[in-house]
């Protein structure tokens, strides 16, 4: 029924889903029922969402302990096991688990956030992650807008699957860090990819 003002009130555009669903689906997608986690500012609307989507969350104290966790439970199922931390500190707090898992060739998925386009949060947790990931043997995949989310998640999440940095059967350690926000913002998987040479 139209409006008096000449407008249809009853119509509406339904709005994009947010990118914390997209992760949230192909979470789903990927089958996974548990997600292994300490959430941040940038990471609880993911935890919240795929929650309510069924996937079981499992809080941790640590984020070296999230992604310890993930490793364990790769390690026992043969499946991946997804971990999320919150950006800057949070990621620099779970490297020695990340460094652990990839050492031992696991198949990990690490989600987390990355500095909002244009800066702005927390300062303290602004920090190039890229760099810091890669440092312990991970490939950092970046998303630099939403519609980078969702392909940059299944490149993360493919090689965690096969084990196939650079296209070889090798360590699955995966981080995927999508900005959580209805705009455009960074987001970064890092990935592990087994160096050809020792990391030192």
């Amino acid at each position: 029924m139209q409006h008096p003002s000449g407008s249809d009130r009853g119509t509406t555009a339904s709005p994009a889903p947010r990118v914390y669903s997209r992760i949230t689906a192909e979470l789903l997608a990927l089958g996974v029922g548990d997600l292994f986690g300490l959430v941040g500012e940038d990471t609880v609307a993911l935890v919240a969402d795929a929650s309510a989507a069924g996937i079981r969350y499992l809080g941790a104290r640590h984020e070296s302990g999230v992604v310890a966790m993930a490793d364990g439970y790769a390690w026992a199922s043969g499946g991946v096991g997804v971990g999320t931390v919150t950006r800057g500190p949070g990621i620099t707090n779970a490297l020695n688990a990340c460094r652990t898992a990839v050492q031992a060739r696991r198949r990990v998925l690490v989600i987390t956030g990355d500095v909002p386009n244009g800066g702005g949060g927390p300062v303290l947790k602004n920090i190039d992650q890229g760099p810091v990931c890669r440092s312990v043997g991970l490939e950092y995949f970046a998303a630099r807008a939403v519609a980078d989310v969702v392909p940059q998640f299944r490149r993360a999440a493919a090689a965690a699957q096969q084990g196939r940095p650079a296209g070889s059967l090798r360590p699955r350690v995966r981080c995927c860090s999508p900005g959580w926000g209805p705009a455009p913002r960074p987001a970064a998987s890092c990935s592990s990819s087994w160096p050809a040479e020792p990391v030192r």
